[in-house]
């Protein structure tokens, strides 16, 4: 078709190549869209779903007009996503009534969430609303959550660990350890057969009630089987047994190679409880390996620098090495990073370059707004539970608990 006639084809061609040209030059994108609105009869709904693609994408990459494509996108657009990441641009360029306006436009599902009560209250804070802002914080503050500890912080509140150990009678043990298919599976255990221990596990716990799932969780702590307990207590959704759900394996291992390499153990477990929930025979679909989920290639080469053999697959299973190897490597992004955990995190789930692009271009940025910025859901998630995973760690190893605050200094431009 002539695309110099304002056809449907036409129009849909043009949206389409708006969207693609983005991808390579979003301010050009976004300019040249901008200018052929006018030129054609596009509907209502082709303007608002080519403007919102091309503003996702400069969001994404931290352009500097991102947040001003997405104030110009209407209130009602009817996309979770591109809501939530006009909160996020606006954060990113430090205008917290854009922000606090973003929250406000959320569907009451989203606004629920603690991260976007936290937000909200960041926001009212930002603005001097402070009567409000602290009536927010110390709501979230009473949540074990990164959010709960970042609002306790905000409002100089001691952490909320919110610990519910589950207890049990022996007859209530005893009546569901001795099934059939929970004996098998323990033999099969101790024979060194855990893919099939897990088969009789998961078949027999399907048909379980929530009592007797928190039960066979608690047998599964008992075998020293961590990551199976993980997951079945969190079937049971009973997330307060904290030493169900915060094992401390390996701890020999896990204290050497801390002490080593200089690295605070409660990071190391939290780290571990993130990638491999304890299991030293985890495997991702991308091919990283055992507790602290290595990839091949990163082991090869941080191998060579302690200068050991190159291990293959099967040895990166072994606690031991990759305890080794993990620890150095959080040790080198750490060094990168100039001892910024959170940089150091993202950089060992996402890969340090993917960071340096991530990084504020001229000024510092406040942590927080940092880690709630980051394009990639996964890498953000993981950055969140780390930090609160290593304050709770630290809580069950020492007694105390060091302050996100503290641990979470202001990230460096570029």
């Amino acid at each position: 078709p002539d695309l110099q006639k304002d056809h449907p084809i036409a129009r849909k061609i043009i949206a389409y190549g708006a969207r693609r040209w983005a991808r390579k030059d979003v301010a050009a994108a976004a300019q040249a869209w901008q200018s052929v609105t006018s030129k054609y009869q596009f509907s209502k709904q082709q303007k608002t779903n080519t403007l919102a693609d091309i503003a996702l994408i400069a969001a994404w990459r931290h352009e500097p007009l991102a947040a001003e494509l997405m104030a110009s996108l209407p209130d009602d657009i009817d996309d979770v996503e591109v809501k939530k990441w006009r909160a996020r641009a606006a954060m990113r360029a430090n205008d917290w009534p854009a922000v606090l306006r973003s929250i406000v436009l959320m569907d009451i599902e989203t606004k629920q969430q603690l991260e976007w009560k936290y937000w909200r209250a960041r926001a009212l804070e930002e603005m001097g609303i402070h009567t409000d802002a602290k009536f927010i914080y110390d709501k979230i503050a009473r949540e074990r959550d990164y959010y709960g500890f970042m609002a306790a912080d905000r409002i100089q509140q001691p952490y909320e660990m919110n610990e519910r150990p589950l207890q049990f009678t022996d007859f209530e043990i005893g009546r569901v350890i001795d099934y059939p298919p929970l004996i098998r599976a323990r033999e099969l255990l101790e024979a060194g057969q855990t893919h099939h221990a897990y088969q009789e596990w998961k078949h027999l716990t399907a048909g379980f009630n929530k009592k007797q799932l928190q039960i066979a969780a608690y047998i599964a702590h008992q075998w020293d089987w961590h990551h199976t307990a993980i997951f079945t207590v969190a079937r049971a959704k009973h997330y307060d047994d904290l030493q169900l759900r915060f094992p401390q394996p390996y701890d020999d291992i896990v204290l050497k190679n801390a002490k080593r390499f200089s690295l605070k153990p409660e990071y190391v477990y939290g780290v571990m409880r993130q990638e491999s929930a304890m299991n030293s025979l985890a495997r991702s679909h991308a091919g990283a390996r055992g507790l602290m989920q290595l990839m091949p290639g990163t082991a090869r080469d941080v191998a060579k620098l302690l200068k050991i053999k190159s291990p293959s697959r099967t040895a990166l299973m072994q606690p031991k090495l990759n305890v080794q190897l993990g620890s150095k490597y959080l040790r080198s992004m750490l060094d990168k990073y100039d001892n910024q955990q959170v940089l150091a995190t993202a950089s060992y789930n996402a890969g340090p370059h993917r960071v340096k692009r991530w990084l504020p271009a001229e000024q510092k940025m406040s942590a927080d707004v940092w880690v709630d910025t980051i394009p990639y859901d996964e890498t953000r998630k993981y950055v969140r539970r780390v930090m609160a995973y290593s304050t709770v760690y630290e809580w069950k190893m020492v007694n105390k608990t060091t302050r996100l605050q503290s641990r979470m200094p202001p990230v460096p431009s570029k």
